[in-house]
Protein backbone atom coordinates (compact mmCIF):
# COMPACT_ATOMS: atom_id res chain seq x y z
CA UNK A 1 0.00 0.00 0.00
CA UNK A 2 1.25 3.39 -0.96
CA UNK A 3 1.85 6.12 1.50
CA UNK A 4 -1.29 7.83 -0.44
CA UNK A 5 -3.85 4.87 -0.44
CA UNK A 6 -6.80 5.31 2.31
CA UNK A 7 -6.37 2.26 4.99
CA UNK A 8 -9.17 1.80 7.07
CA UNK A 9 -9.23 2.11 10.76
CA UNK A 10 -11.71 1.49 13.12
CA UNK A 11 -11.54 4.61 14.98
CA UNK A 12 -14.58 4.07 17.60
CA UNK A 13 -12.21 0.69 18.91
CA UNK A 14 -9.12 2.69 18.84
CA UNK A 15 -10.75 5.73 20.67
CA UNK A 16 -11.87 3.10 23.37
CA UNK A 17 -8.03 1.16 23.54
CA UNK A 18 -6.92 4.67 23.98
CA UNK A 19 -9.11 5.76 27.18
CA UNK A 20 -8.05 2.39 28.67
CA UNK A 21 -11.43 0.69 27.49
CA UNK A 22 -11.47 -3.18 27.60
CA UNK A 23 -11.50 -5.27 24.31
CA UNK A 24 -11.78 -8.75 23.34
CA UNK A 25 -8.20 -10.25 22.67
CA UNK A 26 -9.76 -11.61 19.22
CA UNK A 27 -10.49 -7.55 18.32
CA UNK A 28 -7.56 -6.27 19.64
CA UNK A 29 -5.00 -9.06 17.83
CA UNK A 30 -7.09 -8.07 14.55
CA UNK A 31 -6.73 -4.23 15.15
CA UNK A 32 -2.47 -4.53 15.77
CA UNK A 33 -2.54 -6.99 13.08
CA UNK A 34 -4.24 -4.22 10.51
CA UNK A 35 -1.93 -1.80 11.86
CA UNK A 36 1.71 -3.67 11.24
CA UNK A 37 3.81 -2.84 8.32
CA UNK A 38 2.10 0.93 8.24
CA UNK A 39 4.15 3.51 9.23
CA UNK A 40 3.09 5.71 12.17
CA UNK A 41 2.67 8.64 9.59
CA UNK A 42 0.02 6.44 7.64
CA UNK A 43 -1.56 5.36 10.67
CA UNK A 44 -1.93 9.45 12.17
CA UNK A 45 -3.04 10.11 8.75
CA UNK A 46 -5.79 7.82 8.40
CA UNK A 47 -6.83 7.69 12.16
CA UNK A 48 -7.34 11.73 11.83
CA UNK A 49 -8.81 11.92 8.26
CA UNK A 50 -11.46 8.85 9.48
CA UNK A 51 -12.37 11.09 13.21
CA UNK A 52 -12.73 13.74 10.87
CA UNK A 53 -15.09 12.07 8.52
CA UNK A 54 -16.56 10.74 11.48
CA UNK A 55 -17.60 13.80 13.14
CA UNK A 56 -19.11 15.08 9.30
CA UNK A 57 -15.91 17.62 8.92
CA UNK A 58 -16.10 19.21 12.45
CA UNK A 59 -12.68 19.93 13.05
CA UNK A 60 -12.81 20.95 16.98
CA UNK A 61 -14.91 17.67 17.11
CA UNK A 62 -12.37 15.82 15.55
CA UNK A 63 -9.69 17.49 17.68
CA UNK A 64 -11.25 16.79 20.99
CA UNK A 65 -11.97 13.24 20.51
CA UNK A 66 -8.07 12.75 19.25
CA UNK A 67 -6.79 14.79 22.37
CA UNK A 68 -5.04 16.89 19.91
CA UNK A 69 -5.44 20.97 19.78
CA UNK A 70 -7.30 22.79 16.49
CA UNK A 71 -4.01 24.20 16.12
CA UNK A 72 -2.56 20.87 15.84
CA UNK A 73 -5.52 19.46 13.44
CA UNK A 74 -5.05 22.78 10.81
CA UNK A 75 -1.40 22.05 10.63
CA UNK A 76 -1.76 18.39 10.09
CA UNK A 77 -4.17 18.98 7.50
CA UNK A 78 -2.83 21.81 5.64
CA UNK A 79 0.68 19.27 5.54
CA UNK A 80 -1.95 16.48 4.34
CA UNK A 81 -3.08 18.83 1.47
CA UNK A 82 0.28 19.75 0.59
CA UNK A 83 0.80 16.31 -0.02
CA UNK A 84 -1.81 15.87 -2.36
CA UNK A 85 -3.75 14.06 0.09
CA UNK A 86 -7.57 15.09 -0.65
CA UNK A 87 -9.30 16.43 2.74
CA UNK A 88 -12.90 17.11 2.45
CA UNK A 89 -14.33 20.45 3.86
CA UNK A 90 -16.74 20.39 6.95
CA UNK A 91 -20.45 18.93 5.47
Amino acid sequence: MSSHEAMSINVPAVLARLRGEYMPAPELAELIEGLVGRTVADVERALILQTLAHCRGNRTTASVMLGISVRTMRNKLRSFIEDGITVSPAL
